[in-house]
């Protein structure tokens, strides 16, 4: 097994040492889960390696509650981060006053007996304030992570990373867009699309549209084989004899009364066994003249235990101003879109009342309607009438995620929104120019730094052989807690050293 030691060290200006701390820490569950995420095959282990300079290089020092069971990061409501370093030299100190850098000099970093030393140092301006648990986390998290100061973090950090063998063609799914709106192909085989899990790691649910019955039909699937369900050819999902129907409460323009499509967001909670379809606009009106937005949500709800649907809105007037809702731009147009259920609420894009898309979500509380806020900076749509960057990730600990921005809650319990740096040649998990893709994500049946995505294709590759599809890393995990026996302060008037060993114990277990 994994065994850990951490040393804090304060030193004044003479180099007197006027605080050392050292004893073992806690391994937390993220880098098992990690390591034994490899579902259907598609994970590419060589990506979390080096394992001591890329997947366990980053360093976090917090003020607060870090739990040790926890697989992610502390929200800010619970920690504060106070200082932070990973494996690059930072260019300007002054940059990001948190931010430290490594010591790779010999005998401070580098191999030891059974395992790897690592070594952090901040100068007296740098990561200065509490500190009560030192967490080791991505080399990325480390050098990047910073909630209190976005803009340090927009210009390098994405908060994801490709995992993939890339085994699996995204081309399975494949848009083909002809300029005609009423002859957009399908998405073939949307039911072998799992959505989420349900109950455990072997069923899973699928959604497919019904234009016969003007519904959405609803799977429950037991995948064959051991713990195969990605979506592929290795184990077949069997169906149940019949779906179960889900009766949305009206369509809108794009959808089926003009184009024969259905144009919803989707979202699945796991824990409730509920689906969720949401829409804004005028019902029933067969003209798409100002009816793709609205300043109400058109809710449907399928508890899937009792197969019943239950129909309702969610007025959304006074949270929105002089701003509505929009669901316009999914690609193809009118095609079922997949949303995230995150820390119980689900967000949409706003749109002012020209059309414009203003870059910000309004979140909604699903248990309590009345809980809404705008988060400033946190959008799905990539320009006008284009969604083409679609995905959705939950980040852990109610940390949401779209393709260009991501929004966390800060010390005080409000959403922000957070700029993602996106390197389209040079190894980004997203790696694509053309917007004309969507993304499926499902959610983990367990907490896991390892997510899941299928890439849905309209639109060229840098590299047309290798988009990610399958397995996707979520950098902002918890691989180990430290926790001193008495919180320190850092001032600038002190130097600080971080000392951190990882050691095998015990035979090869991990």
């Amino acid at each position: 097994m994994l065994q850990g030691k951490a040393t804090i060290r304060l030193k004044d200006a003479s180099g007197r040492i006027v605080h050392e701390e050292s004893h073992k820490n806690t391994i937390t569950p993220s880098i098992l889960r990690a390591y034994a995420g490899n579902l259907s095959g598609t994970l590419d282990y060589t990506k979390l390696a080096p394992l001591f300079n890329k997947f366990l290089g980053g360093i976090c020092c917090f003020n607060g509650t870090v739990s040790a069971s926890d697989v992610f990061l502390p929200k800010a409501t619970d920690a504060t981060l106070t200082a932070h370093a990973g494996q690059r030299q930072y260019a300007s100190a002054s940059a990001d006053i948190k931010r430290g850098n490594p010591n790779n000099n010999t005998g401070m970093s580098g191999p030891i007996s059974n395992g790897y030393k690592w070594t952090w140092e901040w100068l007296p301006t740098q990561g200065n304030g509490t500190i009560s648990d030192l967490v080791l986390t991505h080399a990325d998290t480390g050098d990047f992570w910073n909630e209190s100061s976005p803009n340090t973090m927009a210009a390098d950090f994405e908060p994801i990373g490709d995992a993939n063998v890339h085994n699996l063609p995204s081309t399975d799914f494949v848009y083909v867009f002809d300029g005609d709106y009423s002859d957009i192909p399908q998405i073939t085989n949307m039911k072998r699309i799992p959505v989420g899990f349900y109950e455990d790691i072997d069923h899973v649910v699928s959604i497919e549209p019904d234009y016969t019955n003007s519904r959405i039909n609803v799977y429950i699937s037991k995948f064959t084989g051991s713990g195969v369900w990605l979506w592929n050819e290795i184990g077949e999902p069997y169906e149940q004899s019949s779906p179960i129907p889900f009766n949305v409460s009206h369509t809108q323009w794009g959808t089926w009364e003009r184009y024969g499509r259905f144009m919803f967001s989707i979202a699945y909670d796991k824990t409730n066994k509920k689906l969720y379809a949401f829409t804004f606009g005028r019902p029933g009106n067969t003209s798409y003249l100002n009816t793709w937005s609205s300043k109400k949500i058109y809710a449907s709800e399928l508890n899937l235990s009792t197969g019943t649907t239950s129909n309702y809105e969610i007025d959304a007037t006074d949270a929105l101003g002089d701003n509505y809702l929009a669901n316009w731009g999914a690609l193809p147009e009118g095609d079922i879109r997949l949303i995230k259920i995150v820390g119980g609420s689900v967000f949409f894009d706003i749109v002012t009342g020209s059309g414009t898309f203003t870059g910000d979500s309004l979140r909604v509380n699903l248990s309590d309607h009345s809980d809404m806020e705008t988060v400033e900076g946190l959008g799905s749509v990539v320009g006008q009438n284009s969604n083409g960057f679609a995905g959705a990730f939950d980040l852990g600990n109610d940390r949401i995620f779209y393709c260009d921005n991501f929004a966390a809650k800060n010390s005080d319990g409000d959403y922000v929104g957070y700029e993602v740096h996106r390197d389209d040649t040079n190894g980004s998990a997203l790696g694509v120019t053309s917007p004309n893709m969507r993304l499926f994500a499902i959610e983990q049946f367990q907490d896991s730094p390892i997510q899941y995505m299928t890439r849905l294709k309209n639109g060229t590759y840098e590299d047309d052989n290798a988009p990610p599809r399958g397995c996707m890393l979520n950098k902002l995990y918890a691989a180990t807690v430290f926790h001193l026996e008495t919180a320190v302060t850092k001032t600038n008037a002190l130097t600080m050293t971080v000392e951190y060993e990882l050691t095998q114990i015990g035979g090869d277990e991990s």
